[in-house]
């Protein structure tokens, strides 16, 4: 698969579902695909920083589009290849958000071949742990209240 997308909607807040976003330390209680990943600083465009794939090295990756609480996307080079993973919130009363990933260059149907099925079928499942944490979240600040 070469481009594919998830969404998930949820009775959390816009607000809640940014702040899991922007805490990269923390993408792997989300993301069963990642062991680990970090940015070198706060996730602007052009921040950069690591994820560890699972059963992969390390790899490098750059905010190439982020629009403050709405949206952002991250790239991540790879021989004669790009992966992109772009996360945004779909328009209406609710909060739906989604997460699209897709690869480009000479190489992306090797890539795509290679890893896109595992992600593909990993991402319904990475929609609903950020549901769970952003409800779990909610309800815990509403207890607090």
């Amino acid at each position: 698969m070469k481009h594919f997308q998830h969404a998930q909607t949820t009775t959390a807040s816009r607000e809640t579902i940014w702040a899991i976003w922007m805490d990269v330390a923390n993408w792997h209680k989300w993301d069963t695909e990642l062991e680990s990943a970090q940015s070198d600083s706060d996730l602007i465009l052009g921040a950069q920083g690591t994820l560890k794939s699972k059963g992969s090295p390390k790899s490098r990756f750059t905010i190439t589009e982020f629009t403050d609480g709405e949206s952002f996307t991250f790239t991540v080079s790879m021989p004669l290849a790009k992966l992109h993973v772009a996360h945004y919130f779909e328009a209406g009363d609710n909060t739906t958000f989604v997460h699209e990933v897709w690869f480009d260059g000479l190489l992306s149907g090797v890539f795509a071949r290679l890893l896109g099925n595992t992600y593909a079928q990993a991402l319904p499942n990475v929609l609903k742990l950020i549901q769970e944490i952003a409800e779990s979240h909610a309800l815990e600040q509403r207890q607090i209240v």
